[in-house]
């Protein structure tokens, strides 16, 4: 599976030719704040599907014995001890040493004395940009990245197969949001992956920011630099067939219908289950604390259509009217 690389990595070309799983894999891209906890929830309590949050946080919950929604911590979690056992043969064991499971470049391994230095920071953006130059552009990565980034995916294609193998589902949801890694496993076995862009109202979130004291140019960048670098990812290489937009708003007061739409996408039978976030005991060990609450439903707030002001309204449009309206806001 790791065949030593050219002098000039094609991470393309290897991971086209990674075998293709018998199962299929749904990849949430969302911007934070935009309900992918909640929609990780519904679609795992789906008989045939299992929801693992977001995956590429579970070396530093592994290292933290953070604990699962199943009421234990993860180190002595069943599931996640068969997890290790199933991928034992092909990574590190994850649970002795969660340090050497890399899942993709999102911020200093855990517990590193580097994280958040500025010599950290600054090689972590370079390695992202040059991570999105090669998937949007098909470019070449240097060796030594190239080398890495490619291990990050099989390392998580090797954890997809074994918790499918774990729980018998049919389907894995992976809410972990990057659209670097979401295009890249895309990518890496395209017949069997599908990606659903998970969209909100960019002046709902942009109200939430301005109430909590930030900004104006603070309280919009994550949101539009999210979309905006992934849209035209997207585009670019994922097949349009291969990805599903759903809206924050439609899947609030529309649950089911949104529900039918994704199990249609993913081709899962309809299940009214997926409805009760509470029908079926769950292994996430990341995402928004609401995931251990009971109730779970999403309070759709429209308070900004009422009190963001005159001048804040002309503010967004200048900034992303335009990036809101390719998102299907008007």
């Amino acid at each position: 599976m790791r065949g030593r690389p050219t002098a000039r990595l094609k991470v393309a070309d290897r991971l086209k030719n990674m075998p293709a799983s018998h199962t299929d894999t749904l990849y949430i891209l969302s911007a934070g704040h935009s309900g992918s906890t909640l929609l990780n929830l519904m679609l795992g309590c789906h008989p045939r599907a299992v929801a693992v949050s977001e995956l590429t946080n579970l070396p530093g919950n592994i290292l933290h014995n953070e604990p699962c929604t199943c009421g234990q911590r993860v180190l002595t979690c069943p599931f996640w001890r068969d997890v290790a056992a199933r991928s034992a043969t092909q990574l590190p064991d994850i649970l002795e040493h969660p340090r050497k499971l890399d899942l993709g470049f999102i911020d200093a391994p855990p517990s590193s004395p580097y994280r958040g230095s500025r010599a950290y920071r600054l090689g972590w953006r370079a390695r992202r940009i040059a991570a999105y130059a090669w998937l949007i552009a098909g470019l070449a990565l240097p060796r030594r990245f190239g080398i890495r980034f490619t291990r990050a995916i099989e390392s998580r294609l090797v954890l997809y197969d074994a918790i499918r193998a774990a729980s018998g589902a049919q389907v894995l949801v992976d809410a972990s949001k990057e659209y670097l890694i979401g295009v890249a496993t895309y990518l890496a076995r395209p017949a069997t992956t599908r990606l659903i862009l998970l969209v909100r109202e960019g002046r709902a979130v942009f109200y939430s920011n301005l109430k909590r004291g930030f900004g104006h140019a603070f309280s919009l960048r994550a949101w539009r630099n999210y979309y905006r670098n992934t849209l035209p990812l997207i585009a670019r290489r994922v097949e349009p067939a291969h990805v599903l937009t759903v809206r924050y708003e439609d899947l609030a007061t529309d649950p089911e219908r949104e529900l039918q739409r994704i199990c249609a996408f993913a081709g899962l039978a309809w299940d009214p289950a997926m409805l009760d976030t509470a029908s079926k005991v769950q292994h996430l060990t990341s995402g928004n604390n609401m995931r251990f609450r009971s109730d779970k439903r999403i309070k759709l707030d429209t308070a900004w259509r009422s009190e963001l002001k005159e001048a804040d309204r002309r503010f967004f449009e200048r900034r992303v009217g335009a990036l809101s309206r390719r998102l299907g806001y008007e």
